[in-house]
């Protein structure tokens, strides 16, 4: 609930007594749909992190913010440094307006439209993320008619009867949302006809007034950022903080955390299904290899009635029938190889009788030592299943060593190389080269035979790969568009309208002797048209 319309608005009025007079030195981002701005008072710094991601928007004061020493962008040059006069929330919008002294910078936060906004005092509008003229001048529209307050806003509910109450709600308070309707819900006890409405008035007047809290379901490993008197979200852990900045604070490092611990669960999750899978099979074989009576005897009996009867024996006979003295002289027929001599056939026969023998007795070690294996595993295995914290799972990875895990049962080298890297669609990662040497890297190292690689033509920039984890499933044709999108942007074309990027499989690229650091040849390529941007199917990851 933190990104609700009452929540910001609290947080507002606890931030904006903080922050004025604050300067603002500079904005920039390391993370995509993250803008970070540094303030200086004095001695003092501050750091607010603004987040347009449609899904988690947020506003949130640090104390303190680590910046990447490269792969930042600067944005809003233009107008800073800038001292921040007062923070203000539009009346039942969700838009936080930071008044300046020679600028006006708006968080607007509306799905996908999202963006940050800063006006100068000429009214030129600079904007964080790309937007489309048409929409930037109906959202301009609305930023220019909004009533901004620097109270709590409390929307008149009488007046309205009981029957149709909850849908004027939806229909003309937007802001009061499903989850401020369905904690007042929980509360009414009668069929009093206003009841309803009493709960609702009661709710907002706790998220103005009590102290904020995290809420956590350990079970369903949902997370709630509301305020202490809340009754309707079933948990089992609660921390109460006295500012609403505090609870999203916590709200977000345990929702990194919470993810950590899929990431985790997921990679050692498949190293222990290939692991065991693999052990297991290979018990298996190893058990029928054991069990499978021994031939050793047979071809050692085969070997010395072939040698008492080489007299007999000619190159190229298939077979050769002679008495069985080992079996009362009965007639026995034993398959020869026709195309050697009778003496390399009887040590051919002597041979397998020996490795035989040596191979039964390497299975039998074997089987032990993957016996010993496979039950470690299973100790690890039960360890994991009890595990619950990032660094009970950091640990077992460590021990195990799988960082990650290529499902060949092997470790994967790809945590130790650093690229940039992007996830395309939620689904396809994508590496960027940082530089000469690092695109060496990525193509000649990392790069596998069947990943895609693409380039801006005739520019100097960055190499970049997408990964194909699956060689029989195609990859959409949008998806190879954005990742050449990113190979315009990460070159000398980033400003150009469009941008011809060459693209083909990593097996097609190589690197002649001679050739300077980043330098590759060709010998197959396509070529897109695209515009250099970072397509919004495109989510950064990190930048190291």
């Amino acid at each position: 609930m933190y990104k609700n319309y009452f929540f910001l608005n609290r947080l507002v009025l606890e931030l904006a007594p903080q922050l004025k007079n604050f300067r603002i030195i500079e904005a920039y981002s390391q993370e995509k749909d993250k803008l970070v701005l540094n303030l200086q008072k004095g001695e003092l710094q501050k750091h607010i992190e603004i987040s347009v991601n449609s899904s988690s928007p947020y506003f949130l004061v640090k104390e303190k913010m680590n910046r990447a020493k490269r792969n930042t962008v600067a944005f809003f040059s233009d107008v800073l440094p800038a001292v921040i006069g007062d923070v203000l929330i539009a009346g039942n919008d969700r838009i936080i307006k930071i008044a300046g002294n020679n600028f006006a910078l708006y968080f607007f936060i509306r799905g996908g439209d999202s963006n940050i906004f800063v006006e100068n005092n000429a009214g030129v509008i600079f904007t964080f993320k790309d937007c489309e003229a048409d929409l930037q001048k109906l959202i301009a529209n609305d930023l220019s008619n909004a009533k901004y307050i620097n109270s709590f806003y409390k929307p008149e509910l009488n007046g309205f009867s009981a029957e149709h109450f909850e849908q004027y709600i939806k229909e003309n308070y937007r802001s009061i949302s499903k989850d401020i309707i369905r904690e007042a819900k929980f509360r009414v006890s009668d069929e009093e006809e206003n009841s309803l409405r009493k709960e609702i008035e009661s709710v907002l007047d706790e998220i103005q007034l009590n102290p904020a809290a995290f809420f956590f379901n350990e079970d369903t490993k949902e997370t709630l950022v509301a305020v202490s008197s809340f009754r309707s979200f079933p948990f089992t852990e609660k921390v109460e903080f006295p500012f609403l900045n505090d609870a999203i604070f916590y709200y977000l490092g345990k929702k990194r955390r919470l993810e950590n611990i899929q990431s985790y669960k997921k990679i050692i999750d498949k190293y222990f299904k290939n692991q065991l899978s693999r052990h297991g099979s290979k018990l298996e074989n190893l058990k029928n290899r054991i069990n499978t009576p021994s031939r050793e005897e047979e071809y050692s009996k085969n070997a010395n009635l072939l040698l008492i009867n080489i007299n007999k024996m000619f190159k190229g006979a298939d077979t050769i029938t002679i008495d069985d003295i080992y079996n009362e002289g009965e007639p026995l027929t034993i398959k020869l190889n026709s195309e050697i001599s009778p003496k390399e056939n009887i040590d051919a026969y002597f041979r397998k009788s020996k490795s035989e023998r040596v191979n039964i007795e390497k299975s039998k070690k074997l089987y032990e030592a993957t016996l010993k294996e496979f039950t470690k595993l299973k100790d690890y295995e039960t360890r994991y299943i009890n595990s619950k914290t990032t660094d009970e799972y950091e640990l077992i990875m460590k021990e195990l060593k799988i960082e990650t895990y290529n499902g060949k049962g092997e470790k994967n080298s790809e945590t130790k190389i650093n690229f940039k890297q992007y996830i395309v669609d939620k689904k396809y990662n994508v590496y960027v080269g940082k530089d000469s040497a690092n695109n060496d890297l990525l193509t000649t190292k990392f790069a596998k035979q069947n990943d895609y690689w693409f380039h801006a033509r005739s520019v100097s920039g960055s190499h970049v790969v997408l990964r194909v984890e699956n060689t029989k499933e195609a990859v959409p044709k949008n998806i190879l568009k954005a990742a050449a999108s990113l190979a315009a942007y990460h070159s000398k074309a980033k400003t150009s309208s469009m941008a011809p990027v060459s693209y083909t499989l990593k097996k097609y690229v190589y690197k002649k002797k001679g050739m300077d650091p980043g330098q590759v040849a060709l010998t197959k390529e396509d070529v897109l048209l695209v515009k250099p941007e970072i397509p919004s199917i495109c989510e950064f990851v990190n930048a190291e």
